[in-house]
């Protein structure tokens, strides 16, 4: 079974994958990159951190592919209530 190793960026540092794993093919490499992005996206939501936060697949020949996401909170963004029944409609 083909390895493939999966590294992560974020704003600050980079994690290399040094062991991999043996996965049957690049279809399920490419689903267990998403699903381990989703998860350091939701990792890093919960530490209330934000910022650029990407990952790449390769294997020995070179990276296969590559994610990448931004998470931005509402927290830092001003928020507007409109009140639907105070709303003028034309």
């Amino acid at each position: 079974m083909p390895r493939y190793y999966f590294d992560y960026r974020d704003d600050a540092s980079l994690w290399t994958d040094d062991s991999g794993e043996e996965l049957p093919n690049l279809e399920a490499a490419e689903k267990a990159a998403l699903v381990a992005l989703a998860d350091a996206a939701r990792d890093m939501a919960l530490a209330g951190r934000q910022g650029s936060l990407s990952i790449q697949d390769r294997d020995e020949s070179g990276i296969l592919l590559q994610g990448a996401m931004f998470l931005k909170t509402a927290a830092n963004h001003r928020v507007v209530a409109v009140d639907a029944e105070r709303r003028s409609l034309p």
